[in-house]
């Protein structure tokens, strides 16, 4: 053999042997039920970017893992003995958990959360000062957080991991010399909004949702009533996370609607869960930011008038519900709500419901986005109609479907999705592309002529 094809042959080789993607099998039926979760250093949990069998999991240099969501409860375990250092850690869609033991030696070349993804960590053992894991590096520092100093772009911290699992809370950063750190955030309380307010807390602002005379109250708007307008609460972080069960932002029983605006960030909405079941949250103030993002498994009733805002919806994981039962004030009182939505473009991820829960909540100018889990076409992300709605377009993974009604078996729809609808209700779209491929335009057919 000639020995410069010789070189580049066992060059090529060397590549292919410590280079790898492996993708988290976050939906696979066969993993543990309730939770999706495994040990990170087992093949088993892994796959290539097709879904195939692997024999080794991420662990070298030029390896990269990739995050597409896990079910309510799931995690990656990486265990104290494990050692770990890959070129890139990649969040790529939906909301996923890393539980890492505090005597890992874990190094991540590149940590990527992309658009439509969210993450959690927690370290397994209990840590009296939060201070997280002392061996996780994290190389890409300035491109990781959302400012200097500030917290890691689309995560969340769990912490007391050992006692409580996901329920106690904190937040994520990167210290200089690129090591992760837990965070637990400032002494928390409900927040009072008697006019235009800024909060400028690095980890974002962090809310308990009652007080001692067991009223809920979580974010609150115009408690003075010689107030001529509901004041501006500016989050700079762009995070709003409650810290209890039932936390609102706004309640019903304010006597107006309020404002959430953010600098020019997403605003990420962390939703209540307790990583096995779900608590609601209650979402009435207007969004003054691009785009909502519902980041956890949680449910959220988002209610009152939002056909103003001109944010995009991102679900990336749990229910968005438009509408329905919120607390009037207090843990007994229940009420039922009325949502009416803007017409910013809906994205629903594959492990998301867009829960239509009341009539009128949906925009007839916007466009509803169902994914699939990593593209594959299958585990689609779920709507739920209790009710009908209209709206322009509706696309799954960013492909047009023709004008029509779409719905579930039994609601009389033109089109059964089984795959995405539930409920009743039927969904009308005035607006498609037939599809992948453009329309056909038969009058002028195109002609190609060979010689």
């Amino acid at each position: 053999m000639n020995k410069t094809i010789a070189v580049i042959a066992a060059t090529l080789a060397a590549t292919a042997s410590f280079a790898a993607e492996y993708h988290w099998r976050g939906n696979a039926p066969d993993m543990t039920a309730n939770g999706k979760s495994g040990n990170w250093a087992d093949a088993s949990n892994w796959t290539d970017a097709s879904g195939n069998a692997v024999a080794d999991y991420p662990h070298v240099a030029g390896d990269v893992a990739v995050f597409h969501g896990m079910a309510q409860g799931g995690y990656a375990r990486i265990a104290d003995s494990d050692s770990v250092e890959i070129d890139e850690l990649r969040f790529a869609d939906g909301n996923s958990t890393l539980v890492s033991g505090l005597s890992a030696h874990v190094v991540i070349g590149r940590l990527v959360v992309s658009d439509g993804a969210t993450f959690g960590f927690a370290p397994e053992t209990w840590d009296a000062n939060f201070i997280g894991p002392g061996d996780f590096t994290i190389g890409n520092r300035s491109e990781a957080l959302v400012s200097d100093g500030g917290l890691i772009r689309g995560s969340m911290d769990y912490r007391n991991w050992a006692e409580t699992g996901f329920n106690i809370r904190g937040w994520l950063t990167i210290d200089s010399s690129g090591k992760l750190k837990t965070h637990a955030p400032d002494e928390t309380g409900y927040i009072w909004i008697d006019g235009d307010t800024t909060n400028d807390a690095a980890g974002g602002v962090f809310f308990s949702a009652w007080s001692n005379d067991n009223e809920l109250r979580g974010i609150n708007f115009n408690f003075y009533s010689h107030m001529n307008d509901v004041g501006t609460f500016t989050v700079s972080s762009g995070v709003l996370n409650p810290q209890g069960d039932h936390a609102s932002v706004g309640r019903y029983a304010d006597s107006r609607q309020g404002k959430i605006a953010t600098t020019g960030e997403k605003l990420y909405f962390w939703s209540r869960s307790s990583g096995e079941s779900s608590s609601d949250s209650f979402f009435r103030a207007l969004v003054l930011a691009p785009e909502l993002v519902h980041t956890a498994h949680g449910t959220t009733v988002y209610f009152d008038d939002h056909s103003s805002e001109t944010c995009a919806y991102q679900i990336v994981s749990g229910t968005f519900r438009l509408g329905g039962n919120v607390l009037n004030g207090n843990v007994s009182t229940v009420v039922s709500t009325e949502c009416k939505l803007g017409k910013g473009t809906v994205v629903v991820g594959w492990n998301a419901t867009l829960d239509v829960a009341c009539a009128n909540a949906l925009n007839a100018a916007s466009t509803i986005n169902v994914k699939s889990y990593n593209g594959k076409k299958g585990d689609f992300g779920t709507i739920n109609l209790a009710y009908g709605g209209t709206v322009n377009k509706l696309l799954i993974d960013g492909a047009e479907l023709d004008a029509g009604t779409y719905g579930a078996t039994g609601s009389g729809a033109a089109n059964i999705r089984d795959d995405i609808f539930t409920g009743t209700g039927v969904l009308t779209v005035t607006a498609g592309e037939g599809g992948d491929e453009p329309p056909v335009d038969e009058t002028n057919p195109l002609v190609i002529y060979f010689e």
